[in-house]
């Protein structure tokens, strides 16, 4: 049975053993136009990453690590001394950011939806429009926002060009450039977590919060922190063993699941792999030699 022990879930989960260089796989930030305090150099490129993995869009990303420096400066004093408090200060404020953001597209979508369709569109979308009409409220040094729905990370695909296609413009680069930063934030083995538990597990693992740090981004108790982390963990490490069943076993069935491509883990086949070698004896044998 392929597991994660609660006590430690950053330090057993299958994420650190197939992805030992996740925190390296840090998207570098774009050059600020000015250079920000020193204290937060540190965490600025981490937090880059964190706001483009909610995001998926990198200029929104850039805007919301602008905005995450500009609050933080803003209340100055009144921010955390402890360098140990600053970096979970700075990815709170970059949660509540982010979920601003995301708060006023869906309010933009559901504004132009209104006036699409009318008086009587409006009136029916006026009750839905309350619930998120509302931004998160700036947090203040040691409040945080609650737990969102984020996106998954986006995985990117290449674009190609023709032999005797012209040289590509610096608006191409700058778009092949953004979407392999996309595609760098992929996590197929997190492919069966829920967006709370990816989220939970990315701030342990690619930005290396311990759980009480996690618990205090995500505005929740430490004793729920560690269960969410312990839960996305052992999704990740079943994940892990459907991935090393496909990879090294020769089962038929997981063949035919598969079909010839391998590497695309989507959540309905994740599913199904995880359900067959829960099942499959020869698949469970595969799966625990791959994790001894």
């Amino acid at each position: 049975m392929m597991s994660s022990s609660p006590e430690s879930p950053t330090n057993t989960t299958g994420a650190h053993r197939a992805h030992r260089d996740a925190r390296k796989r840090v998207v570098p930030r774009p050059a600020p136009r000015t250079m920000p305090p020193a204290r937060y150099e540190p965490c600025l490129d981490g937090l880059f990453t964190y706001c483009l993995s909610v995001l998926c869009d990198h200029d929104a990303a850039t805007a919301a690590l602008g905005d995450v420096l500009h609050h933080a400066e803003r209340r100055g004093a009144r921010g955390p001394a402890a360098e140990s408090e600053l970096k979970t200060w700075l990815y709170a404020l970059a949660r509540w950011v982010c979920l601003r953001r995301l708060a006023e597209a869906k309010r933009s979508r559901e504004g132009g939806g209104r006036h699409a369709q009318g008086a009587a569109g409006t009136t029916s979308n006026g009750a839905d429009g309350d619930k998120t009409s509302g931004a998160p409220t700036d947090p203040g040094p040691t409040e945080t926002p609650s737990a969102p729905t984020a996106p998954a990370a986006a995985t990117a695909r290449a674009a190609t060009e023709a032999p005797a296609a012209p040289a590509p413009t610096t608006d191409e680069e700058t778009t092949r450039q953004r979407r392999r930063e996309l595609a760098q934030l992929a996590w197929p083995e997190a492919a069966g977590t829920t967006p709370e538990q990816r989220e939970a597990l990315e701030l342990a693992v690619r930005h290396q919060l311990t759980p009480a740090q996690v618990a205090a981004v995500l505005g929740m108790d430490l004793t729920k922190a560690r269960g969410l982390l312990a839960s996305a963990a052992c999704e990740v490490e079943r994940t892990r063993a459907a991935l090393a069943v496909v990879e090294t076993g020769s089962c038929p069935i997981v063949a035919r699941l598969t079909g010839d491509n391998q590497l695309l883990l989507g959540t309905a086949l994740r599913r199904e792999l995880v359900r067959h070698v829960d099942d499959c004896p020869r698949c469970r044998r595969t799966a625990e030699r791959a994790g001894a």
